[in-house]
């Protein structure tokens, strides 16, 4: 089971490419409680498609690093475009 616990679209200035930054809970239930992994996921949209995954194996971990890298593109000069999804529970 995949759930996503935070999505955010950066954008650039003048809206040339977009970064999508999010945070989702990979949880194998066959495997019990010890199952979950954490990826921050990072979607770049240039002319080629990027994508890089981090793994941790906690939620402090994870949102740590996904702080850092949102306040990363914040300074780059992206501006943040939040946006509210319908059914949507952010777990912290």
């Amino acid at each position: 089971m995949v759930s996503c616990l935070r999505s955010t679209l950066f954008t650039y200035p003048d809206r040339s490419a977009t970064v999508f930054l999010d945070l989702r809970r990979n949880h194998n239930l066959d495997g019990g409680c010890d199952a979950k992994q954490f990826i921050v996921t990072r979607r770049t949209t240039f002319g080629v498609r990027m994508i890089s995954n981090k793994n941790f194996s906690t939620l402090n971990e994870a949102r740590k690093y996904w702080i850092e890298q949102a306040t990363i593109l914040e300074d780059q000069g992206l501006h943040r475009m939040d946006y509210s999804i319908t059914n949507f529970h952010e777990e912290d």
